[in-house]
């Protein structure tokens, strides 16, 4: 019998088997089926009804609890919660199959109706309480108001009204006393009110007895506030008389609770005796149904021990087969996966012994197969494929690929030889061939076109960024320029492009009045238009530090005003500017305007970096910045370093893309400046940015610039030295000077010249009050009226300590000519004071203006002076300086320019500079 005939047979056994079980199965869950239908369908009605009225009962409980905790003055509840809980009950009474229990629900019903029209005549007493105790409020109200008319009727006749004034005393006490009763009821609630009331010992009752003794106080008043005592004694007893009526009805409710809450535990019983009954027949169907299920059971065993030997018997010819099945199926798996197998040698019978045949022919056809693959990929298209029959599909596919592969590899062959050769007009015959083989050398002739153009386009782009980073190296300061520029600092600078151009940007310079100027900028973006941004910047700067005196925040409203025209309105590009100036006044003192990154200085005696921060806004955002842009200061001691920078530092990152940030730059900066406290500004600077290129690898995705400047040690100290004055031509400048003829830099200015001449010296002195009250009203006339009189006040205070001094410095001569010039400038107001003094006492002037300006405590050198100048008064001598340390206490800064010439007598111009508070505060028109 051959294999297929055996399993056929023994599957038609099993199915046989398989059938005759199922069989039984059926027929005994026929019978489990009406076990269920009759007994159990029956109980579980019974089960599911009793639950249905277990549920809906609680819910009814929990509705008649929740009304009768909430009913109390709220008569709403009772008639809509109350019509709910009748539905219930009435839906419970419908569904009860049960006659003892539909008895004890229509009693329950009822002492529940009779417990809702109880709490309904709680509120009504309530109601009437509460309007009780409004008409009494209402009454001591109208009392008071009647005690309070007399009293004004006794005080407008003269009689005596201390009778009347503590009656109204009393009322308000009373209207307290009350006040406490109404909150005596609130607290007791009607849990209070459910026992039996005794009146000897209640607390409310207690209080208006009280309250009605202390009313009856009004019966001896006058007629009209004894009428009113009565009245209110009146209404307490009706209050006193509603309280005892609130006591029996909460008296009488409480009773019919008790009467509820045992109909309630009757009901209890009732269902809980249902549930015994239902849980007894349950248990006797299940009795019975186990019965009926393990008949089944046996049944079921004895035919599956029949069935057992046919399995057996099935297993043993499956297991006959395993091996040549198992053999087969690896076989097929190894090829499905690519891995070609040696051929069967094993020896099969039958049907097996075919299978065995046709598989190792496929084996063999697969080995071919993959042998001419293996040709074709070392290159070798010369390979012959024979067909095994005509209808050999295979095969005949492997020669034409052959074919195809053959002629496509010496087209692109040819296009690539000839691009080698620098020939990128050379393009291969696409339409020569067909699908994919036409899209592969229309690829190529596209590569070579974008190859083509990317050339030009990167030759292009190379000439752009060499002429980018010609002119952004170019313009910055050489390093030989910068070295000794100021005998107060040693100043070193760097800047490191990137390999695209930024626009980094820094100035090291000295004004025409010898002025140490440095600014530093950023343009935003890279290439040649931040390039050509960053040259209109150095020029503006170039230009206003070498022909005019201007301060830090003019310098930046003049370069952005010329930047918003020239590239915003000509060019129409937004780049924007970060960009910070900064003047030095002297002795360690540095004046700054706008916004750029924080400046930092490493405070030598503390060890430890100071983050001083530019405010503003940065160039080329708006027109007019004059408004935002402000002058701020910042000292220097010996030691001290500065540093300066670009974003290009602080937003280096490193391999795992963390940013080094301020905080990272900071600590490279405090390491090294402890590590060498006196290392040289080009040393320190190339330790810096060392730190910084190995922090990014040597990797630059933006410039780096940095400006290390450190204020010099061993020159004397500012408290214990003299500023040094600067000398020009036949004239010496002392502090920050702005000569009158410069103001025209300015955005907004207007001058007035006041001139006296050939007034006597004691004249002049008697009239400088005068004087500078004529000036103070006169410059009021040109600023808002809100500020006019501190402007005048201030100016007036400055004018005379001018002329004051004016007066002790002046020449010896009778004649003596002064000149009084106010320039307003900006947010500044100027005051010259030009007048002519004898040359031997320009020595005592310049020493007594370089020690102001030196000194930082004005108040403790005031003082000094006071005590100095008592001691002069009683020499006869008159020179303490006070006028031009008051002016200083002002909040005004000073400044000199002494003009000599051999022979002639010497004209001293004092500038007093007074801070306005904004440019709006000028009247436009005014000026």
């Amino acid at each position: 019998m051959t294999v297929t005939r055996k399993l056929l047979l023994i599957n038609t056994l099993i199915c046989a088997a398989f059938v005759f079980m199922i069989m039984v199965v059926f027929f005994s869950f026929r019978h489990i089926e009406e076990v269920l239908t009759t007994r159990f369908a029956s109980e579980t009605h019974r089960i599911i009804e009793n639950s249905n009225m277990a549920r809906e009962l609680s819910r009814v409980l929990s509705d008649m609890n929740l009304i009768l905790r909430t009913f109390y003055e709220k008569s709403e509840i009772l008639d809509t919660e109350g019509k709910r809980l009748f539905n219930g009950i009435d839906a419970l009474l419908a569904k009860s199959g049960n006659e003892e229990m539909s008895i004890s629900l229509g009693r329950f019903k009822q002492h529940l109706i009779h417990i809702l029209d109880q709490c309904g005549d709680v509120n009504l007493v309530r109601e009437e309480l509460r309007e009780t105790e409004k008409r009494f409020d209402d009454s001591l109200i109208s009392l008071d108001e009647i005690i309070a008319r007399r009293l004004v009727e006794l005080m407008i006749e003269g009689e005596n009204t201390s009778d009347l004034e503590q009656l109204s005393s009393m009322v308000g006490g009373w209207r307290e006393s009350f006040i406490r009763m109404k909150l005596t009821f609130v607290n007791l609630g009607l849990e209070h009110f459910k026992h039996p009331m005794e009146e000897k010992a209640h607390p409310l009752l207690d209080q208006a007895d009280d309250l009605q003794m202390r009313l009856r106080t009004l019966t001896a008043a006058t007629p009209d506030i004894a009428a009113h005592g009565r009245e209110l004694i009146h209404q307490l007893n009706q209050y006193k008389a509603l309280v005892a009526s609130n006591h029996n009805v909460v008296e009488k409710l409480g009773g019919l609770l008790e009467e509820n809450d045992l109909e309630k535990e009757t009901i209890l019983l009732l269902m809980e005796k249902m549930d015994t009954q239902i849980s007894r027949r349950t248990t006797e169907s299940t009795n019975t149904l186990k019965s009926h299920i393990n008949n089944s059971m046996m049944l079921n065993l004895m035919i599956f021990i029949g069935v057992l030997p046919v399995v057996i018997l099935g297993g043993m010819t499956a297991y006959s087969i395993k091996e040549p099945t198992g053999k087969i199926i690896e076989y097929i798996r190894r090829l499905s996966r690519g891995d070609v197998p040696d051929p069967i040698t094993d020896l099969y019978k039958g049907e097996f012994a075919l299978v065995r045949d046709y598989l190792n022919r496929l084996i063999q056809a697969t080995r071919n197969v993959t042998q001419i693959a293996e040709d074709i990929a070392a290159g070798n298209m010369g390979i012959p494929v024979q067909e095994r029959s005509e209808n050999d599909r295979l095969m005949q596919a492997l020669n034409r690929m052959i074919q195809r592969l053959d002629k496509i590899i010496s087209e692109t062959r040819g296009m690539i030889l000839s691009v080698g050769a620098g020939k990128m007009d050379v393009r291969g015959n696409a339409e020569a061939f067909e699908g994919g083989w036409r899209d592969l050398v229309a690829g190529v002739n596209d590569l070579i076109e974008g190859l083509s153009s990317a050339v030009s386009s990167s030759a292009a782009l190379g000439q752009e960024m060499a002429l980018a980073r010609n002119i952004q190296t170019c313009l910055l300061p050489a390093p030989a320029s910068i070295d000794n520029i100021h005998p107060d600092f040693d100043i070193s600078a760097i800047m490191l492009p990137a390999d695209q151009v930024g626009g980094d940007f820094y100035e090291i310079a000295l004004d025409r009045e010898k002025n140490l100027r440095i600014a530093i900028g950023d343009v935003s973006g890279h290439g040649v238009t931040p390039g050509l941004i960053m040259m209109m910047a150095q020029t503006v700067h170039s230009t206003v530090c070498a022909n005019f005196d201007s301060d830090a925040r003019d310098m930046v409203v003049k370069i952005n005003e010329i930047l918003y025209a020239n590239v915003n309105e000509r060019l129409n590009e937004n780049h924007f500017m970060t960009f910070n100036a900064l003047k030095y006044l002297g002795y360690g003192k540095f004046e700054h305007a706008g916004a750029h990154l924080r400046i930092i200085v490493y405070r030598r005696k503390l060890s430890q970096c100071e983050l001083i921060p530019t405010e503003g806004i940065y160039l080329n955002f708006k027109k007019d910045i004059s408004r935002p842009t402000k002058n701020a200061c910042f000292e220097m001691e010996e030691g001290d370093i500065m540093l300066l920078y670009t974003d290009g530092l602080t937003e280096a990152r490193n391999e795992r893309d963390e940013l080094l940030d301020i905080d990272g730059l900071v600590s490279i900066i405090e390491r090294h400046a402890l590590n060498d406290p006196g290392c040289e500004s080009r040393l320190m600077k190339d330790k810096i940015m060392s730190d910084v290129l190995d922090w990014c690898d040597k990797k630059r995705d933006d410039d780096m610039t940095l400006l290390i400047v450190r204020r010099k040690e061993g020159r004397m100290s500012e408290e214990n030295s003299l500023p040094e004055s600067r000398y020009e031509e036949n004239s010496v400048v002392i502090g920050n000077f702005i000569h009158p003829d410069h103001t025209s830099l300015f955005d907004l200015s207007s001058t007035l010249r006041f001139r006296a001449r050939s007034i006597d010296q004691k004249k002049l002195w008697e009239s400088k009050d005068r004087s500078a009250e004529f000036m103070g009203d006169i410059w009021s006339l040109f600023v808002d009226s809100e500020k006019a009189e501190r402007i005048k006040t201030l100016l007036h205070s400055v004018c005379v300590e001018l002329i004051e001094n004016a007066v002790k410095y002046g020449c010896q001569d009778n004649d003596y000519i002064v000149t009084i010039e106010l320039c307003l400038k900006n947010d500044e107001l100027l005051v010259y004071l030009i007048n002519t003094c004898s040359p031997s006492r320009i020595p005592a002037l310049e020493e007594s203006a370089r020690l102001i300006l030196a000194t930082r405590d004005i108040k403790t050198l005031f003082r000094r002076k006071m005590r100095e100048a008592k001691a002069a008064k009683k020499l006869g001598q008159n020179r303490s300086q006070l006028g031009f340390i008051r002016i200083l206490m002002q909040h005004v800064n000073l400044a000199w320019k002494i003009n000599t010439e051999p022979d002639k007598s010497a004209v001293v111009i004092t500038l007093a500079r007074i801070p306005l508070m904004e440019k709006d505060d000028i009247k436009g028109g005014a000026i």
